[in-house]
């Protein structure tokens, strides 16, 4: 098993302890220049995967919204309510085009902005409680 699904996994494995679905956080693992990158939108759920990976754990860096060792998950964080725009808006479990898929959030619709990923990505919250990533 890879590196990347072994981590993927325990991500999972602890969202769902912690009795937690994709609306309450969203977990991802993206190949970015430096190697694998872990992202969690909770600290808890984060924290129990690093346990359970234990040294497969340093595979990664991580990113978390809070926790003395990982790093934002969050820069440039902005907030509001704003209206999507484009006739139908992806909602994605993290800031890719190649994340999954959650939902889609139509025209007109208000969301709630949570956090931001450099210009391109918005962490959000739609009406129906979802939260993932959108392109900006």
């Amino acid at each position: 098993m890879s590196a990347r699904r072994r981590i993927l996994e325990a991500l999972l494995e602890a969202r769902a302890a912690a009795g937690l679905d994709a609306r309450d956080a969203w977990v991802d693992v993206i190949e970015e220049e430096g190697g694998l990158v872990a992202e969690c939108s909770d600290p808890g759920v984060a924290d129990r995967a690093r346990a359970a990976l234990g040294e497969a754990a340093r595979a990664a860096r991580w990113r978390v919204p809070d926790g003395s060792d990982a790093t934002p998950a969050v820069a440039g964080v902005e907030s509001g309510v704003v209206v999507v725009a484009e006739a139908l808006a992806d909602l994605r479990a993290g800031p890719s085009h190649r994340a999954e898929l959650r939902t889609q959030a139509p025209c007109g619709a208000r969301v709630t902005v949570l956090g931001a990923r450099g210009d391109d990505w918005r962490l959000v919250r739609l009406a129906d409680g979802y939260v993932g990533w959108m392109a900006a």
